[in-house]
């Protein structure tokens, strides 16, 4: 081509015809033939530029534009152009200048207008960028992209006013163009903002209608379902996104939180995992797979998941807003109250960080300033309930019992259906001794929520006290019923029914028959504590031991009452080995009873003790072999003056050595030496009860309670 001899127009008008047919490096060269021959032709210039932006050689391009405004600086299409050339750069500010330059040259360039728009969106600028395509409108209304990305722009608002705005937008993309199924999927998302789930739902659908390979409208379809609760639905809808797009990050990532919801927590991890090998800095998977093993009380493991999530979004408030939560779990409240405080830094309205660091502060015996924090929460939300049960937990702990009870009320005030304030208040009133108003409250809790399982437990506390023991196994046997996985249900159940086997059953009967229906009694209880201990075996956090170490206590204790001493110690032994508050209380226990009911022979004592067993067996064998070393002398002393020629024993150590390890290892039968004459009497058992009383069954109770209040965290 280049050796053609051809004019200045016919290089220009061959340009044309290569530009036309797609050969733009052809069309190029043909351009700057024409620049060759004449370097101040503004359209060879324009040209050039034009097919360096086909080849997306965008900065050479830009420079050719310079130089043909530079030639003709009213020439309006090269303005434009350039515009495009920088968008493609994503030099979104100078791209601007340029379509307003085209602009003031032609005040009716409806591709600038709309260009301009386009890049005010992708810098953020949404208000601007609307009225940019609301003049590409006002030039012509059929522009269907106009419209479009109208709508989307509005819809970036997420209100109600934007939200009916962007509807109308996208209504009218449908009306110019009916089977625009992007379109569709925004008049959903709109619908969504405006919280008309159902009606999204349609608009997705019709999306899908026309593309059913558009995973986009399965994708927010699913979110829709969820929203709704239809939490099955949902994962289907997310599945099918996935089937689509195997590259869907976000359809993964909330395929994982719906199967999260649905209590499949190890499917909700892979769903999370896949989401993160698509998208490693997609911090929502981060989150939530911290939230999934959070639920699987993998609280370690949640916490260095989190802390990735922090580490992509330092500023990302939920993800320290569920750190707290995590270190809360723990028990490691100062790291919890760090968290919820970063979170209220990076958000000073982020009014579940104040709440839930009020919380921490209170976990941390600093009462007064839990309260401040709460109070700042209760100030930016007044109207959250939950928030004002903190407040009267706190003011609970800071004996402020009549400001607590002004503070439930008030939260009952702001929910009439807040069952969790009703049965606290129940709670305080009955550590104040207002039995009547606190079963009047918790009758209002039940009025609420009949199946309410702690105001069940709060109801057959109150009938405790008032000694209407029936009545009370009644609410802690429905309790169970509703929720049969709580082993608590199940020792405040055998508690209510021992007080009435103590004090009402069989009371007219004859003391043979009284005896009978007593012990048939406490075997019911025993049989009722052991399905308890089998519910929580496979639990394995702190609080879950805790309850445990508890129950196999009081299993101990009526084993002993119906006599079966061994079951009793089998208890006992598997109660010493948990982390509790009630370990000393059972060694005790075990330590008696081994030694006063059991009462072992003295070989077993020392060699199958349930206390210290490892130590007392190295005592023994040390003992035994010392003992087996002496008599050894003894048999071979006649021979050792053969041997030993200058060894010389002295006898009166000799024996007082056996005697005194003879003493010792017999020591389990021996009751005591006198100073005068050595006495060897068999130990007689001491007048030790073994019973279990009702006051050292309540004592216990409250202590497993104690600490045990409901919080608001997540």
């Amino acid at each position: 081509m280049e050796n053609l001899n051809l004019s200045e127009d016919e290089w220009f008008d061959k340009g044309l015809e290569l530009s036309n047919l797609g050969k733009h490096q052809k069309a190029l060269k043909a351009f700057e033939k024409v620049i060759e021959i004449n370097p101040k032709n503004e359209n060879a210039w324009f040209y050039k530029g034009f097919e360096l932006g086909c080849l997306k050689k965008n900065k050479k391009a830009i420079k050719a534009y310079d130089k043909a405004i530079k030639i003709n600086p009213k020439h309006e299409s090269v303005w434009y152009n350039k515009g495009v050339a920088l968008i493609n750069l994503n030099k979104h500010e100078d791209a601007i200048k340029a379509f307003e330059n085209a602009i003031k040259i032609n005040s009716n360039f409806l591709d600038a207008w709309y260009n301009k728009g386009i890049a005010l969106s992708n810098l953020g600028k949404h208000e601007e960028a609307i009225k940019a395509f609301e003049k590409v409108i006002e030039i012509n209304s059929k522009k269907e992209n106009a419209w479009y990305n109208k709508g989307v722009a509005l819809n970036k608002f997420g209100n109600l006013k934007k939200g009916e705005e962007a509807l109308k937008a996208f209504e009218e993309v449908i009306k110019i163009k009916p089977n625009d199924y992007k379109a569709l999927l925004n008049k959903g998302i709109a619908l969504s903002n405006l919280k008309k789930h159902e009606e999204a739902i349609k608009a997705f659908d019709k999306a899908i209608e026309i593309n059913p390979k558009y995973d986009k409208a399965w994708y927010n379809k699913g979110i829709e379902l969820g929203n709704l609760g239809k939490h099955k639905d949902a994962l289907k809808a997310f599945e099918k996104a996935t089937e689509i797009n195997d590259n869907n990050y976000e359809a993964f990532g909330n395929k994982g939180f719906i199967l999260d919801k649905l209590k499949k927590h190890e499917e909700a991890i892979k769903a999370f995992d896949k989401a993160i090998e698509i998208n490693s800095h997609f911090k929502y998977a981060w989150v939530c797979k911290g939230i999934a093993l959070c639920n699987l009380e993998k609280h370690k493991e949640a916490i260095k998941i989190l802390k990735k999530a922090i580490k992509i979004d330092p500023n990302d408030e939920i993800a320290f807003i569920n750190l707290g939560v995590e270190f809360k779990k723990i028990k490691k409240y100062k790291k919890a109250i760090k968290a919820f405080e970063r979170a209220t830094q990076i958000n000073p309205n982020n009014e579940i960080g104040w709440n839930n660091k009020g919380i921490m502060l209170s976990k941390n015996k600093k009462h007064k300033e839990a309260l401040k924090s709460i109070e700042k929460a209760i100030e930016i939300n007044p109207k959250n309930d939950k928030t004002w049960d903190s407040k009267c937990f706190v003011l609970g702990k800071l004996e402020r019992h009549e400001e607590a009870i002004k503070a439930y009320e008030k939260a009952i005030e702001i929910n009439p259906q807040n069952d969790l304030a009703y049965r606290n208040l129940g709670e305080l009133l009955i550590n104040l001794g207002k039995l009547k108003t606190a079963s009047e409250k918790i009758d209002d809790a039940l009025n609420k929520n009949k199946n309410y399982t702690p105001a069940l437990i709060l109801k057959g506390k109150i009938n405790i006290e008032e000694k209407k023991y029936e009545d009370a196994s009644k609410s802690f046997q429905k309790a169970i019923s509703l929720d049969i996985g709580n082993p608590k249900n199940f020792l405040w159940h055998a508690y209510a029914n021992y007080l009435n086997a103590e004090f009402c059953l069989g009371l007219k009967d004859e003391k043979y028959l009284r005896d009978k229906k007593y012990q048939e009694e406490i075997s019911s209880i025993i049989r009722e504590l052991e399905k308890a201990n089998q519910l929580i075996s496979n639990k394995k956090n702190h609080e879950k031991e805790e309850v445990k170490a508890y129950i196999l206590y009081f299993l101990a204790c009526f084993y002993i009452k119906s006599n079966d001493i061994f079951a009793a110690k089998e208890k006992l032994e598997e109660c010493i080995k948990l982390k509790s508050s009630i370990k000393k209380s059972a060694r005790e226990l075990l330590s008696n009873l081994w030694n006063y009911k059991i009462k072992p022979s003295w070989w077993q004592w020392w060699l199958n003790s349930p206390l210290y067993r490892g130590s007392k067996r190295k005592i023994f064998y040390c003992i035994s072999i010392v003992i087996t070393a002496l008599f050894t002398l003894f048999i071979l002393h006649p021979f050792i003056p053969k041997w030993f020629p200058s060894f010389q024993i002295n006898w009166t150590l000799y024996i007082f050595a056996i005697i005194l390890l003879i003493i010792i290892i017999l020591s389990p039968c021996i009751e005591h030496i006198k100073a005068k004459d050595i006495e060897v009497d068999l130990r007689t058992p001491t007048n030790i009860d073994l019973n279990l009383s009702t006051i050292l069954m309540e004592g216990k109770m409250k202590e497993m309670e104690k600490g045990n209040n409901t919080l608001y965290v997540r």
